[in-house]
């Protein structure tokens, strides 16, 4: 189950509401921050105070993932790096920060212009991981991968979040094996063989389900109107993508390698996804962003346009 918790939710101008983008992936403990505009430690420690998550950058959330180099995606890595290094912490704080190789480019200025020039100690250790198409980190819970976008000249990434198959225990299928509850029965579900008392030899696809896709997240960062992005998000649980301008400005939204509301719902419909969220929303539309939405809805109804701290859990399917 991935819980996602939107730390911020606008385009390049923050408003009173809405600071730029930062977008927290969570899963079973573990916390992934996916871009880091303006503001985004203050909203952690908001995030924080409220309950909303135990996230601490440097300690139990230590990857960082940037779509690309625009600044209202990554000024918040200055003050996060800042905040770090202040604190003292110890152990020393870790991040590994992944982007395109402009992107780091810049982030590397930004840790750079934060670091005391007397102080040989950094005091945050930080890994720089440049991205290209693929798996960039896996496990056995989950695997994180990068797609390319196409919203400058310059390298774009998005980034897709996903479960990997499991198998469940089916009992009624162990009970007509003569399979007896407990350690046997654990045994089967860990992938072992067993033996019966009666000498029956059992395996685990005797009783175990064929293997269930887990929940799947994509999130595009900033992108132009394209069908690779539909490619992208088949079959995702939800589809986080932008939605910067409404289509009486499409033009704009084209001139700038933006979507609008029309055109990502578009997106959603083609990839069967079972829900859109719209994000990235121009300061241009504060106080009625409602229309935006409505505008998504037309076309895929299942679509939200979340607020600052405002989260979405993601669970697996079920059949």
């Amino acid at each position: 189950m991935f819980e996602i918790l939107f730390l911020g939710t606008s385009a390049a101008i923050p408003t009173p509401e809405r600071i730029s983008s930062a977008t927290l992936v969570q899963y079973a403990g573990r916390h992934y921050l996916v871009d880091c505009g303006e503001g985004t430690y203050q909203r952690l420690a908001q995030a924080r105070a409220a309950g909303l998550t135990d996230a601490q950058p440097g300690v139990n959330l230590r990857q960082v993932f940037f779509t690309h180099d625009h600044l209202d995606h990554l000024l918040g890595i200055g003050g996060l790096l800042f905040s770090l290094r202040m604190a003292r912490l110890q152990p020393r704080p870790r991040l590994s920060i992944y982007g395109g190789s402009t992107t780091l480019d810049r982030v590397r200025i930004l840790a750079t212009m934060i670091r005391s020039p007397e102080a040989r100690d950094p005091r945050v250790d930080i890994e720089y991981f440049a991205v290209s198409r693929g798996v960039l980190i896996e496990d056995e819970d989950i695997t994180i991968s990068a797609f390319r976008t196409n919203h400058t000249a310059r390298p774009c990434f998005g980034y897709i979040f996903e479960e990997r198959p499991r198998r469940s225990f089916r009992p009624e299928l162990a009970d007509r094996l003569g399979v007896p509850a407990g350690p046997l029965r654990e045994r089967l579900m860990a992938g072992e063989t067993i033996t019966l008392p009666n000498g029956d030899i059992i395996h685990p696809d005797q009783v175990l389900s064929d293997p269930q896709p887990g929940a799947k997240v994509v999130i595009s960062g900033d992108i132009a109107f394209t069908h690779s992005l539909a490619r992208v998000a088949q079959g995702a649980d939800l589809l986080i993508t932008e939605a910067t301008f409404s289509s009486e400005e499409a033009h704009l939204a084209e001139a700038s390698g933006h979507m609008t509301p029309a055109q990502a719902a578009a997106i959603a419909a083609e990839a069967g996804v079972r829900l859109l969220c719209l994000t990235h929303i121009g300061d241009a539309y504060y106080g009625r962003e409602e229309q935006l939405l409505a505008e998504a809805r037309a076309i895929f109804p299942n679509t939200i346009l979340p607020a600052d701290l405002d989260r979405v859990i993601v669970e697996r399917r079920t059949t």
